[in-house]
């Protein structure tokens, strides 16, 4: 999403389309590479069970970025410009990523502070990856 450019001929479909394909094959190898692993370490082949668990063990990985993705939908309708879609999407991840760190801070026992810190690490990355973009569409 950070690398699209609208001008240069991006639109909010192909990106919706490499971006769920991308999240699917992402879940997908963190299934394979969790029941390998498992087979590997504890001796226990893949089964119809362990296969189940394991996908929904790292669904996240593609549920999480779904109201972004459904951005990204909303623009290949129509429903807003390619332009909003894209930013409004990445826009939404980089919340999301600030989110994700005060979430498993606060959890992981982080004070007010440190999970402060958390945000503004996390943000910082997101904030980083957009102005790359600029700097590399002008």
């Amino acid at each position: 999403m950070a690398a699209a450019d609208v001008e240069n001929g991006d639109h909010a479909a192909g990106i919706f389309v490499f971006t769920a394909t991308t999240l699917l094959v992402f879940w997908l190898a963190h299934v394979y590479s969790g029941l390998l692993g498992d087979w590997a370490d504890k001796g226990q082949s893949p089964d119809g069970a362990s296969i189940v668990r394991s996908l929904k063990f790292e669904f996240p990985i593609f549920s999480a970025p779904m109201l972004p993705i459904s951005i990204l939908f909303l623009g290949w309708l129509d429903v807003i410009s390619d332009h909003e879609s894209i930013n409004a999407a990445l826009g939404l991840c980089v919340a999301e990523l600030g989110l994700t760190a005060w979430f498993a801070s606060r959890r992981g026992g982080a004070s007010l502070g440190w999970a402060t810190l958390a945000v503004l690490v996390s943000l910082s990355f997101g904030v980083g990856i957009i102005a790359l973009k600029s700097i590399l569409h002008g």
